[in-house]
C-alpha cells in the first residue's frame, strides 16, 4: 500500500496463502473425453473438497488488510509515494550501457549461486 498498489498486494498475499495449499491431484489417466463422466465428477468433487472448503476467510482477511493499508497510507503519504527514484539521464551511453550489461550479467551468476547454494541446504 505504501507503493500506492494496493492489489498488488493482495495478489502477493494471495500468492503466498496458495503455498499453504495441498497440491492439485491431476484427473485419473483412463479419464480421457467421453469416458466414464463419474471419474471426472469424483475428481471436481474432490478438487471442490480440498481447495474450497477453507471458506473465504483467508482471502476475506487479505482483502480488508489491503484495502485499510491502502486507506491509512493515502491519510499519511497522500499521493505521494513512499519510495520516490530521482530521474536519471544516461551520460555517456557507449561506457555506461556495456556496463549496465556487464551488471546484469555478474547478477544473473550471482543469483544463479544463491540458488544452488539453497538447494544444496536443502540437502543437509
Amino acid at each position: 500500500a505504501g507503493f500506492n498498489a494496493p492489489l498488488a498486494g493482495v495478489f502477493f498475499a494471495l500468492e503466498i496463502l496458495q503455498q499453504s495449499l495441498p497440491p492439485l491431484k491431476p484427473l485419473p489417466e483412463n479419464s480421457t473425453p467421453g469416458s466414464d463422466p463419474n471419474d471426472q465428477t469424483r475428481w471436481f468433487q474432490q478438487v471442490k473438497d480440498d481447495y474450497l472448503s477453507t471458506g473465504t476467510g483467508p482471502i476475506t482477511a487479505v482483502l480488508l488488510a489491503s484495502v485499510l493499508s491502502a486507506l491509512v497510507s493515502q491519510v499519511y503519504l497522500g499521493d505521494s509515494l513512499a519510495l520516490s527514484v530521482p530521474s536519471y539521464q544516461l551520460n555517456t551511453p557507449l561506457v555506461e550501457l556495456p556496463m549496465y550489461l556487464l551488471l546484469g550479467v555478474v547478477s544473473g551468476m550471482v543469483a544463479a549461486f544463491f540458488s544452488f547454494a539453497a538447494q544444496l541446504s536443502k540437502a543437509f
